[in-house]
């Protein structure tokens, strides 16, 4: 089985479109479509791709990740088991920490957080807890210093 994605980049919201077509993952991107997600995974900021599922999203970010080879520290945040050993899911240790205890936030971010690309797995079931802590993100200025990639699923 053949995989094709199309994708368009709606600039003003820095958001990406990837539809799949069939099962499996084509790793084919056009020259463009490289030089657009390269500038996104490059670039600073909250950004978010699109795409059909969990399984889609993964297997795209596991192809860019590996392709760009140059994040030597990458988190994510997910609630579904985590495959790409470079990777690690922070969401296991976070997810017990009450928002409202700000002096942890802080500390985790001063002292613990050393990652230069995150990753979020935004899931129905990790919806709420997101929101929270995309703001604590942008409390403490964190998608200032590294991109922050949101999954979407349709």
């Amino acid at each position: 089985m053949r995989c094709v994605h199309t994708f368009q980049t709606d600039s003003t919201e820095k958001k990406i479109h990837i539809r799949q077509i069939s099962k499996l993952v084509s790793k084919t991107f056009s020259e463009d479509e490289i030089i657009e997600l390269q500038n996104q995974f490059l670039t600073n900021g909250f950004h978010e791709i699109v795409v059909d599922s969990v399984s889609v999203g993964r297997a795209f970010m596991y192809t860019f990740l590996h392709t760009l080879n140059c994040f030597k520290k990458i988190a994510c945040i997910t609630d579904f088991p985590l495959t790409l050993h470079q990777a690690e899911n922070i969401y296991k240790k976070l997810k017990h920490v009450p928002f409202t205890n700000q002096e942890a936030w802080q500390t985790f971010f001063v002292e613990d957080f050393y990652y230069d690309f995150i990753w979020l797995e935004s899931t129905n079931s990790l919806n709420p807890w997101l929101k929270q802590f995309k703001d604590m993100l942008k409390a403490h200025s964190i998608e200032q210093r590294l991109c922050v990639m949101e999954l979407l699923y349709k």
